[in-house]
């Protein structure tokens, strides 16, 4: 809950945001559901925090947004030739991260372990005259068929091959 300006903006399922008024806030049973301390004039967190983790030892409170790695990063390569073929490879790492495993109850925290994925492609111009261009591109996606989850319980794709042409042209 964000309090700014007599407007207090709350989260209470999913990814949409309420604005509520004062009024609204004092008599929204869901907020009600939460504790006096919320609906108080000083709204108090260190006091707030601390009633969370009476009511709910396992609670995690303080701890990482779920699926956000603390450590990730990419490597692009491309070697490129004009009028010629193109060629790049990309490597993908996303570090161990924090998820919930939703099909329990209670939801229990668990970590996903890290992993790297690398993506290939390919780029050959076959005819580029001035005015007009045609191009053959291929693109592999988990080049190394890596088995990984962005989310648990929902296993990413394995290797997919796209290829595809583009044709161009200048009026």
């Amino acid at each position: 809950m964000l309090c700014r300006g007599g407007h207090e903006v709350v989260q209470f399922d999913g990814p949409l945001l309420e604005l509520l008024t004062e009024s609204r806030a004092r008599f929204d049973r869901r907020l009600a559901a939460l504790g006096p301390d919320v609906l108080a004039e000083e709204f108090d967190a260190a006091r707030f925090l601390a009633r969370l983790r009476a009511d709910d030892p396992t609670r995690g409170i303080g701890d990482a947004l779920i699926r956000r790695p603390s450590h990730s990063g990419s490597l692009v390569v491309e070697y490129s030739r004009p009028a010629s073929v193109n060629v790049g490879a990309i490597v993908n790492y996303v570090g161990k991260r924090p998820d919930t495993d939703f099909s329990q109850f209670p939801s229990p925290r668990v970590t996903l372990p890290a992993y790297a994925k690398v993506d290939l492609s390919v780029e050959l111009p076959i005819f580029s005259p001035a005015r007009h261009g045609f191009t053959l591109n291929a693109r592999v996606e988990n080049a190394l068929n890596k088995r990984y989850e962005d989310a648990l319980h929902f296993a990413a794709p394995g290797r997919t091959v796209l290829i595809g042409a583009r044709a161009s042209t200048i009026f």
